[in-house]
């Protein structure tokens, strides 16, 4: 159905490149719902930053305390929290990709963030489970995945130098 400036009920407001914040500024702000969803898209988007940071800075304190307290990773808590922290990230970038509707349009730029993350996660337990340069080197193409996923994430271009 149709509203009165032509836009679909649904259609309008839903992803966070038309960068709707507030119902005065949504072209659609006579159908329904349209705020709920302009403060979900919002509050979702602001969890999954968070977890972004938390999960890398659990990451990089991991890899630091693979290199000074090996030992330390027989605590359960210290191999288990990071595998929840991330799982709630993967739920939140999901939501993010149905809610915001981008797989309707050129999505290149989230398959580009996915096959970054899977070289990240594999580097990662690299740096982790490894020793000496092998461990420093594999740290730093982890950082560099992780900065490359982000730079995609805002821009939604794929090529680095775009």
């Amino acid at each position: 159905m149709e509203t009165r400036n032509g836009h679909h009920r649904g259609d309008v407001c839903r992803t966070m490149n038309e960068k709707y914040y507030s119902v005065a500024s949504c072209p659609a702000k006579t159908a329904r719902g349209s705020l709920f969803l302009i403060v979900e898209m919002v509050m979702i988007k602001h969890i999954h930053m968070l977890l972004v940071l938390v999960s890398f800075a659990g990451f990089a304190s991991r890899v630091i305390l693979a290199e000074i307290h090996p030992h330390a990773f027989k605590q359960k808590w210290i191999r288990i929290l990071p595998h929840i922290v991330d799982t709630l990230l993967l739920i939140s970038g999901v939501a993010l990709v149905f809610i915001g509707n981008w797989l309707s349009s050129d999505y290149g730029w989230i398959i580009a963030k996915f096959i970054a993350l899977l070289v990240y996660i594999g580097l990662g337990v690299l740096a982790i489970r490894s020793h000496g340069k092998i461990r420093w080197l594999a740290f730093t193409g982890a950082v560099l995945s992780f900065l490359y996923i982000a730079r995609v994430a805002v821009s939604k271009q794929i090529v680095f130098f775009l």
